[in-house]
């Protein structure tokens, strides 16, 4: 396995204390002990915590350089 920088998991998410805002929520509801744990559906697996991690991070405001002004903002955008 490749070196990991320090306070980042080995699939290059930050580790869960270096978490903050949605991320964080997100992890802490995927966990095996979170929200979503006290519905009997519930299976914990980490790839889909992960996955929740990286969609929090992503939906973070300034997180997608490409998308320079939220959606709201781009003239004939009628989704608002």
């Amino acid at each position: 396995m490749e070196d990991v920088p320090r306070g980042r998991s080995d699939f290059g998410t930050p580790a869960p204390d270096a978490l903050t805002g949605l991320a964080k929520e997100m992890h802490e509801a995927f966990s095996p002990e979170g929200l979503l744990a006290k519905s009997p559906d519930f299976e914990y697996r980490a790839e889909q915590q992960r996955m929740a991690v990286e969609v929090g991070q992503a939906l973070e405001p300034g997180s997608a350089p490409g998308l320079r002004n939220p959606p709201c903002q781009v003239r004939g955008f009628r989704g608002c």
